[in-house]
């Protein structure tokens, strides 16, 4: 079967395109792994350089641990966020900072130890409050009235 010049018109845009992504795709790909082996980033257009993926990647050692003076500005933070936003869980109160949940909870932990906040509810239901829980006891509802 014999193509017309307008299917291979079409054929050829394709193709093109095709190449064009193609090319895009490899780029970023490379970008990515210049970002996470620490290197600069290449402008999308500029071409692949294959010395790159060459080189070894950097030692992964522990990551640094966070200064108490960072937990606490953390601590400070969630306490803010807390007090403007009460009941919320952990995944919301990180989504609302922008921060990873895995992150949130050692500074929770202090708020929680120093009675700046307090929690109700269990495991990834647990919400947190600002203040101490003003004499609530835990794992019961309201008091009775006598």
């Amino acid at each position: 079967m014999k193509k017309s010049p307008l299917d291979r018109e079409i054929r050829s845009r394709i193709d093109a395109f095709l190449s064009g992504l193609s090319s895009l795709v490899k780029n970023s790909a490379l970008n990515a792994v210049r970002t996470a082996l620490g290197e600069a980033a290449a402008p999308a257009s500029a071409p692949a350089a294959p010395a790159a993926l060459a080189r070894a990647p950097k030692a992964r050692g522990r990551r640094g641990k966070r200064t108490p003076e960072q937990v606490t500005a953390m601590a400070s933070t969630i306490l803010d966020y807390v007090r403007a936003n009460p009941g919320q869980r952990l995944e919301q109160i990180g989504a609302g900072l922008g921060m990873a949940t895995k992150g949130l909870k050692l500074p929770v932990q202090k708020l929680l130890g120093d009675k700046a906040i307090h929690s109700q509810g269990q495991r990834r239901g647990t919400k947190y409050f600002a203040g101490s829980g003003g004499g609530r006891r835990k794992g019961r509802g309201r008091a009775r009235k006598a």
